[in-house]
């Protein structure tokens, strides 16, 4: 194979001989074709959920995303801090969405909708309390610190605990119908305003559709930025296939892959931390 042909030819760290750009590329073509083959197997499952649903047979098909959240939601779990929602909560189960936030002790979500998107309030306003069993949920404030964020605060009461704590939430609020994705911009913002987080769980809800990559991506910059500030190594490919196992569709193309590193040299440049990558 190629790839092991050109590591042989190499001493020491790869990335500094003469054939860096070459393995670097190979490396890359070698994860589209996984990914690839990845999605082709995905079809074959979802083909073979199909039929047996037509033929009755649901109950013997397992399907591999786990089920969650009172089985409505399929969610992926990219770490013990970064979990993500395949699609947007519906209104008349939000009791359970708030529970999993509690229970997963949440204290950030970033919810991904596009401008226009029809999407059921999952949430509170302003002067309304969604009263749950064991939950009381408020909005404590609403702001829009960007063209592009809306930025909103909420409190949830355990009365079973008796504690109080607050969860942040960052909506896009000007991501266009004709846009695919969010712009660099934003997705720098969400970085920057999430990535101080102090390991602490945060949850990133979107569709499948449009929702879903950007989850990968942000999960992937998050790790990335992790290391940059732990001064550890990092690997950006590396980061994208541990993400891309728990979905196929967390990486569908490979823009979106190049994404995360149009992502991070915004950051980078944004806060001047060039100096500390050696």
């Amino acid at each position: 194979m190629a790839y092991d042909k050109f590591l042989k030819m190499t001493e020491g760290d790869w990335r500094k001989s003469k054939y860096a750009f070459v393995i670097s590329s190979l490396k890359t073509s070698l994860f589209e074709i996984s990914s690839c083959i990845e999605d082709a197997l995905s079809c074959i499952d979802k083909l073979g959920c199909i039929t047996a649903e037509m033929r009755g047979l649901r109950n013997l098909y397992c399907e591999d995303v786990e089920q969650s959240y009172e089985n409505t939601v399929a969610t992926a779990k990219y770490s013990d801090e970064i979990s993500i929602l395949f699609e947007t909560p519906l209104n008349h189960i939000y009791e359970s969405f708030w529970s999993m936030v509690d229970d997963r002790h949440v204290e950030t979500i970033i919810f991904l909708v596009k401008d226009n998107a029809l999407v059921t309030e999952f949430y509170p306003k302003l002067d309304d309390i969604f009263k749950m069993k064991n939950l009381e949920i408020d909005l404590n404030s609403s702001e829009k610190p960007s063209k592009n964020i809306l930025f909103l605060t909420f409190n949830i009461l355990n009365k079973a605990r008796h504690t109080t704590r607050q969860v942040k939430m960052y909506k896009t609020s000007a991501w266009k119908d004709s846009d695919q994705y969010p712009s660099v911009e934003t997705l720098c913002y969400l970085l920057d305003k999430t990535s101080e987080r102090n390991k602490r769980p945060i949850m990133i809800i979107g569709s499948k559709s449009s929702g879903l990559p950007i989850g990968g991506v942000l999960s992937v910059c998050f790790n990335v930025i992790d290391a940059i500030r732990s001064d550890k190594p990092f690997n950006i490919l590396d980061c994208a296939k541990t993400v891309k196992k728990e979905s196929s569709g967390f990486f569908h193309y490979c823009e979106i892959y190049g994404l995360c590193y149009k992502v991070i040299e915004h950051h980078l440049d944004s806060v001047n931390t060039y100096d500390i990558i050696s």
